[in-house]
């Protein structure tokens, strides 16, 4: 009797330590955090739900930014650039299924651009993708991004 509860015992021990606490804190990609704030046609704008995808190729790495209003998902903007470079080869704005892409006059500037951060500034002029709509202005634009 007593070898079994000394087997149970010692049985009972071995797989208690065995187990593990799960964490993926070293295996899980972090949640995109920051904002993408401007003023369109002098109506502020805070987009705070962020989405980021990071495309790696062998020769450059692509990060496609979506920022969304809170309250709207229907109303975005979208930033897509080649990390490496910091080129930039995308940008619209969107709101109820009218979508808006820089004129010549529109100015992004990067001001910091690492492998999980990207903050800068944007201002111009934004035309309708289809011209049916009058073109909208963006001032005192700004992101900051952490991803």
């Amino acid at each position: 009797m007593k070898k079994i509860i000394l087997f149970l015992a010692i049985l009972s021990v071995s797989f208690f330590s065995s187990c593990s606490k799960d964490d993926d804190s070293n295996n899980s990609t972090p949640t995109p955090e920051g904002f993408v704030s401007a003023k369109i046609n002098g109506v502020q704008k805070n987009f705070t739900v962020i989405d980021v995808d990071v495309i790696e190729y062998p020769e450059y790495t692509d990060v496609e930014i979506t920022a969304h209003l809170n309250n709207d998902p229907s109303n975005t903007f979208e930033l897509n650039l080649t990390r490496d470079s910091g080129e930039i080869y995308f940008v619209q704005y969107s709101e109820i299924e009218n979508y808006y892409q820089p004129s010549e006059t529109f100015t992004i500037t990067i001001n910091e651009n690492t492998t999980n951060k990207l903050k800068g500034t944007l201002t111009g002029t934004m035309n309708h993708s289809f011209n049916i709509l009058e073109p909208i202005t963006v001032t005192e634009g700004t992101f900051d991004i952490n991803y």
